[in-house]
């Protein structure tokens, strides 16, 4: 005898499906059913058939119902009158079942396996449990029973199944199947849109199929939901994933596909290095470049180290910004960025513009690259976050112009060049850059057309 209550309600015996009568008859079974091998009361049973209202012969009608059930199980060619699966008791009935006979005790059963053999890292065996549990379900549960029984049943019925299914994705992830859960996870968010769990899964595989902006894409949609409708930020493990997506987190790269072998992974790249040519020429500003250096050096603090190298047009800033930058390159082994904000023409740069060729040379796709200058920032920063890299800003325009383009990071470091003081920047340290002293005017001048004729004419 074979009971199913994950769907329809029905007994099989067999391949012949028993004839049950209509919607009470199959609601008292569910009943009998959810508490199998338990006496349950006629006064629990008035309860689950007609909730607060029932009719006078209630009682009576109860044992009719038992009395058709009864009938319908003797069609069974297993089984005799007086060998009757529902049993009746002086407090009520009993319905006998048989381990492995009811659809909801091998549910219960596998998702205990699929639990333990996720705890013992058997992931693919906890995938087979995962799907086997889930697979004896054929509708919603209870369906052709009184809706009595099923409001207040189905709820919980409904949660164990969903609770199944994310814990089946879960350990696709795991396995490295993200790609083909794309789709099940969008109509899974789609159909329960107050449900966290398959949002961040979502997330996932998005991201570990090269789809990083749709992977923020859903954390914005799930925190204008959650403000929206419930005046509830997303939970902290929300907001770390998104953090880790931004940052490119290697905790969050995608598993090996199951049965791929691992291949040997190439050394790590050393970082971005935007920087133009030293210059071969350079000359003096010793003071400057160990005032700048020096600071640049700096142990990694809490707060990111600015330094702002002021000074008219062509007094030499460009070249000894570069200078110091290719000279602290091992302070800043994860890259260098450099950029023209060309402050002095009549079009500056677009820090929003900046970000994107920063991003990209940090690694970030094209199509991964945010819009907006507030998200891109936001991209940006977790991505240098935990990075030491020096972000060299030549020709700035204003504070304005510099303050997206600044790392959130300590380890980082600014060097800026301007025509204006930025004194509105705040914790920069200013180099004031005058022409050079006489001397080394000397020295340059004789780089540029020969010692030999510097000496003939002094």
């Amino acid at each position: 005898m074979e009971f199913r209550i994950l769907g329809p309600v029905e007994v099989w015996d067999g391949a012949q499906r028993l004839d049950l009568g209509g919607s009470k008859p199959r609601a008292l079974l569910a009943v009998l059913l959810l508490r199998a091998n338990q006496v349950v009361s006629t006064d629990q049973l008035v309860d689950q058939l007609w909730g607060e209202a029932p009719p006078p012969t209630a009682r009576n009608l109860v044992q009719v119902y038992v009395s058709r059930l009864r009938q319908a199980l003797h069609q069974s060619r297993d089984r005799s009158p007086t060998a009757s699966a529902l049993a009746t008791r002086p407090s009520g009935y009993l319905l006998q079942v048989e381990p492995g006979d009811l659809d909801l005790d091998c549910f219960e059963g596998l998702t205990a396996d699929a639990r333990q053999a996720t705890a013992a890292g058997d992931l693919e065996r906890a995938a087979e449990r995962w799907r086997a549990a889930l697979a004896l379900w054929r509708g919603p549960a209870l369906a052709g029973a009184a809706s009595e029984v099923r409001r207040t049943a189905v709820p919980r019925l409904e949660e164990a199944r969903l609770v199944a299914l994310e814990e089946r994705l879960e350990v696709d992830l795991g396995l490295g199947r993200h790609v083909g859960l794309v789709g099940e996870l969008e109509a899974l968010v789609a159909a329960h849109p107050d449900r966290e769990r398959p949002r961040r899964q979502l997330m996932l595989a998005l991201y570990r199929s090269g789809r990083q902006a749709e992977a923020l894409t859903v954390y914005r949609n799930t925190r204008q939901v959650l403000v929206e409708e419930l005046g509830l930020e997303p939970s902290p493990a929300l907001q770390e994933l998104e953090r880790a997506i931004l940052r490119g987190d290697p905790a969050i790269a995608p598993a090996l596909p199951a049965g791929a072998e691992a291949r040997p992974q190439p050394a790590s790249l050393p970082g971005p290095c935007l920087l133009p040519p030293d210059i071969d020429d350079f000359t003096g500003r010793q003071a400057a470049v160990a005032q700048v250096q020096r600071l640049l050096e700096r142990e990694p603090a809490t707060a990111i180290v600015i330094s702002a190298i002021v000074g008219k047009a062509g007094v030499g800033k460009t070249a000894l910004a570069v200078h110091v930058a290719h000279r602290l390159r091992s302070s800043y082994p994860d890259g260098q960025l450099y950029v023209n904000l060309q402050g002095a023409e009549a079009q500056a740069r677009d820090p929003a513009e900046v970000l994107a060729g920063f991003l990209r040379a940090l690694g970030v796709p094209g199509a991964a690259i945010l819009e907006g200058l507030e998200e891109r920032v936001r991209q940006y920063r977790s991505r240098l976050a935990d990075r030491r890299v020096l972000v060299v800003l030549d020709d700035a325009a204003s504070e304005a112009q510099v303050r997206p383009l600044l790392p959130g990071s300590g380890g980082c470091g600014a060097l800026i060049t301007s025509r204006t003081s930025l004194s509105g920047l705040e914790a920069a340290h200013p180099l004031a850059l005058e022409v050079l002293a006489p001397d080394e005017a000397a020295v340059l001048l004789g780089k540029l057309t020969g010692p030999g004729r510097v000496a003939a004419e002094p």
